[in-house]
């Protein structure tokens, strides 16, 4: 990973929690930083929900005269999101679950 960086870069990347082996790697190479995402709220989760908001208003009553077309109202649709997004509120309490 090292060879295709600059060496006076700093280096952010995004771990899961479970990459705990990575501590080790990382305390031995201080230019690279790990972010790592939340437990129970997932990168994957976010990524799964943006793409069942581009299905819902995109693509499922959607008309398409071509390929192109299609590229075209995704790349309109992901411009416009982009200027009107709001973070996702995760709501997740970490308590643990009660059985009821």
């Amino acid at each position: 990973m090292q060879l295709g960086v600059y060496t006076n870069s700093l280096v952010k990347g995004l771990l899961d929690l479970n990459c705990w082996r990575s501590e080790a790697w990382l305390e031995g190479h201080p230019r690279f930083v790990a972010h790592y995402t939340p437990p129970h709220a997932s990168w994957v989760n976010q990524v799964e929900l943006f793409f069942s908001i581009l299905q819902r208003k995109v693509i499922r009553n959607g008309s398409f005269t071509s390929r192109e077309d299609l590229l075209d109202k995704l790349i309109a649709f992901i411009a416009d999101y982009d200027r009107t997004v709001k973070p996702f509120k995760w709501t997740y309490a970490a308590d643990p679950l009660v059985a009821a």
